[in-house]
């Protein structure tokens, strides 16, 4: 694949030192140091009520936009479905303002379709703590993703669907980038990649879950090509995204016992709440020339991004190995 492959960090909120407080302004502080550092991304999760910590994603993103200059912000990624329409259009161009244009609207239904009991992981009962039925998700992301772009670009703008209506909504101002935001889509099913195919510029995907689905990433992405063909949007660019779980350490057990700490504490409540022997799978734990190689054989898939997710309660220790010993040789 022609080009640089783009690289970025997720952002995790992490409880630290012996009272176990969580301090945004660790990230604030690891955000300014992305932007220094010649990363392309900061990525942030999105949750309702699930069992760890979580600000709001678009409030700290607002904050990360004034602490950064150059680097990009997307969702990473939001669930849609349990919001209305209007509401996070203003949400997301306010950031989109903060940020002079560097921020990506990336959209998901809320993950989970691995957990092992879906009626009762925490990707379910997020539904049922707002009063939204599960089953309805993708039906209102989609009515969602068509009511934003009505709204950020019509003078007076109305939607009739089955979730969503409302009439001459005087929307002002109009985002920063035109004619809006960036729209990508998360996901790794085939629902998911029709959605892709029809709203979306972006696609932001897991190795591993689209490898389970399909039998292999370019599986996967050869499907969404198709599904393009048959949206008539054969030909038009489509960035393609992917995250790693990362461990970087010249010591392998320690990276992958960090790691698998970390992963325990996360309650199967991010990345679709995949058994950790998947993540040590399809994930680097371990030195960084591991890492650099890893790098390499995912551009040759066609892929443009990546996205890390540090899996280590040290997140100053693996940005100083990332910058010192990984990001040089990319």
């Amino acid at each position: 694949m022609a080009g640089k492959l783009e690289l970025g960090i997720c952002l995790f909120e992490l409880r630290s030192g012996e009272s176990q407080e969580v301090r945004p302004w660790d990230l604030l502080d690891a955000a300014e140091w992305a932007d220094k550092s010649g990363l392309e991304y900061l990525a942030l999760p999105d949750r309702v009520s699930r069992p760890v910590p979580r600000f709001d994603t678009l409030t700290l993103m607002a904050a990360l936009a004034l602490r950064t200059q150059r680097i990009r912000m997307k969702t990473h990624v939001f669930v849609t479905p349990l919001r209305h329409p209007i509401e996070l259009a203003r949400r997301i161009v306010t950031v989109d303002h903060l940020s002079k244009g560097r921020f990506i609207f990336a959209a998901g239904l809320g993950g989970g379709e691995r957990a092992r009991e879906a009626d009762t992981s925490v990707y379910h009962k997020e539904f049922v703590d707002v009063g939204i039925p599960r089953k309805e998700r993708g039906g209102r992301t989609n009515e969602i993703l068509a009511a934003l772009r009505i709204l950020w670009t019509e003078p007076l703008a109305s939607f009739r669907g089955k979730y969503f209506r409302f009439e001459n909504v005087t929307f002002e101002p109009k985002p920063f980038q035109k004619p809006h935001p960036p729209i990508w889509v998360g996901g790794n099913s085939e629902a998911a990649l029709r959605r892709t195919a029809r709203f979306a510029t972006g696609w932001a995907a897991s190795l591993e879950l689209a490898a389970y689905v399909f039998g292999s990433f370019p599986a996967a992405l050869s499907r969404l090509k198709a599904l393009m063909k048959e949206e008539k949007r054969e030909g038009e660019p489509m960035h393609v995204s992917v995250c790693l779980k990362v461990n970087i350490n010249p010591d392998v057990e320690k990276a992958k016992s960090e790691a698998e700490e970390f992963w325990k504490l996360q309650l199967s409540s991010i990345e679709g709440a995949m058994p950790f022997g998947v993540k040590k799978e399809y994930g680097v734990y371990g030195a960084p020339k591991e890492l650099v190689d890893r790098l390499e054989e995912i551009k040759s898939m066609g892929v443009n991004s990546v996205i890390l997710h540090l899996h280590s309660f040290d997140l100053k220790a693996q940005l100083r190995r990332l910058e010192k010993d990984v990001l040089p040789r990319i």
